[in-house]
């Protein structure tokens, strides 16, 4: 069951809705939610920092922009340059949705593998 709680928190994510609007339409607890989301940043940060570790944002991109680009695959969206930026500016941003999905996608990867 956790692993489908995961998929409709991350859902809700990438349409850009608050931990409050999840807990209310899908009868997830704030708290579960959370705890759910802290997961995925600690799983993610390494993965990250390897990606960003030689990479300077040059732009500032808007959650609005790159919300159609990370629908895809983390393999194919983690190549786009924009996307890059926008991980660059908000991933110490633990309360940004789009980056939430962004984690999601990336956790997913990394858990298959595993």
């Amino acid at each position: 069951m956790a692993r489908k709680d995961e998929e409709i928190i991350a859902s809700f994510r990438c349409k850009n809705k608050p931990v409050k609007y999840i807990a209310k339409n899908t009868g997830i607890k704030r708290e579960e939610i959370e705890k759910i989301i802290k997961r995925w940043i600690i799983e993610t940060d390494p993965y990250l920092d390897g990606i960003l570790k030689k990479y300077k944002s040059s732009k500032n991109v808007s959650g609005s922009d790159i919300a159609e680009l990370i629908q895809g695959d983390p393999n194919n969206f983690l190549q786009n340059e924009d996307v890059l930026d926008y991980i660059a500016r908000n991933r110490g941003n633990h309360h940004d949705r789009y980056m939430d999905c962004i984690r999601y996608k990336i956790y997913s990867c990394i858990i298959k593998k595993q």
